[in-house]
């Protein structure tokens, strides 16, 4: 999550902080983190001189309920040209255990199909992440106590197993599944790539505009006007704001040469 950015118009050829919480909603640790910035349109906006770079590496985030499962992350970056900048924040990792469906998993009860990636110990219970007909599901699966129950050839398991599963449903509200499943086969790769599905990034648009411009121009008097020596006469301009930004405390200063003085 962007949990911390320019909450208003940054000017050009300036320098503002991005900060965000990258977090591991799931079970297993995810490991080899890094997180990357990136920006659209490509060259409104680049890292600050002096920071790391566009990809920053995080290490290990903890799962397992942990209160520590999140890392934050930041960057200073400077904004080129006057636009809508999109910034979004991405990760990448590996998967602590890296047990993954190979294939969908259909339900005796009808509910749906599920895919999802299953992190824990394989011989007993385990936890899943993953979709059940659209929607982000957390699951629990446990393999029957039974030796025909399931098989493990070649880096695959086969078999049956029982799911529990809360659907976070964001239209219907929450949706409870639980049932046998016909069959499954799971891929096992541990410490492999998080799946892209399970990764979230996040996107902020920052408003960037020009600097404040100030243009005088002078009404009166005009050019080629003539007075008599000892004549007054008032001295008028009009001051134009050409940039984006706001002028704030301006002051105008009017300067003259030994021909005249200035009387008020």
């Amino acid at each position: 999550d962007i949990d911390r950015y320019p909450e208003e118009d940054v000017v050009t050829c300036t320098e503002f902080p991005i900060h965000a919480t990258i977090t591991n909603t799931g079970w297993a640790d995810a490991t080899e983190v890094s997180a990357t910035i990136s920006i659209e349109p490509e060259d409104s906006v680049r890292v600050a001189a002096g920071d790391e770079g566009y990809t920053k590496y995080i290490g290990t985030i903890p799962g397992h309920g942990s209160e520590d499962n999140f890392k934050p992350v930041e960057w200073l970056l400077h904004c080129k040209v006057p636009c809508d900048s999109t910034i979004t924040i991405t990760v990448e990792g590996m998967d602590e255990y890296g047990l993954s469906f190979a294939e969908q998993t259909t339900w005796y009860e009808g509910a749906g199909y599920i895919e999802g990636h299953v992190v824990g110990d394989i011989h007993g219970c385990a936890h899943v992440n993953g979709y059940i007909e659209g929607y982000v599901c957390a699951a629990e699966m446990c393999l029957p106590d039974r030796d025909e129950s399931w098989l493990f050839v070649a880096g695959e398991f086969h078999g049956e197993a029982c799911f529990d599963a809360h659907v976070e449903a964001f239209i219907r509200g929450d949706v409870y599944f639980s049932g046998w499943v016909n069959e499954f086969t799971m891929v096992e790769d541990p410490f492999g790539p998080i799946p892209e599905r399970f990764i979230e990034p996040d996107s902020i648009t920052v408003k960037q505009i020009t600097p404040a411009q100030l243009v005088v121009e002078i009404d009166f008097p005009y050019e080629g006007f003539r007075s008599d020596a000892t004549e007054e006469y008032d001295v008028t301009a009009t001051i134009t704001n050409i940039g984006e930004e706001t002028a704030a405390n301006v002051a105008v200063t009017l300067a003259v040469d030994d021909s005249a003085t200035i009387l008020d």
